[in-house]
């Protein structure tokens, strides 16, 4: 998931193709795992990214509405922990 970037924009594409997989028969659950610890593993990164365990790397969303119900969902992003740092929205987009 998300490797059509920068032909369309980063974040955005990354949606559009989760949108995609679950019109294209994926569950919400499974469309999620393509985009985290599937792509690590096949990116042979699994033993540092990819799900939230003690010792791994990990950014994290905190969304609105919840995603396993409707993937679009995945688009109500409030909250970015990126490195340890938690950012609301708001700031992300007036930073960037």
């Amino acid at each position: 998931a998300g490797t059509d970037s920068p032909i369309l924009p980063f974040g955005a594409s990354l949606h559009l193709e989760l949108e995609c997989y679950s019109v294209g028969g994926l569950n919400n659950f499974e469309v999620l795992k393509t985009a985290t610890s599937n792509a690590a593993k096949v990116l042979g990164a699994d033993r540092d990214l990819g799900t939230i365990e003690v010792g791994k790397l990990a950014d994290l969303l905190i969304l609105d509405q919840n995603p396993l119900e409707d993937i679009r969902n995945a688009r109500t992003i409030r909250t970015v922990i990126l490195n340890g740092e938690v950012h609301s929205l708001s700031y992300l987009m007036k930073t960037k």
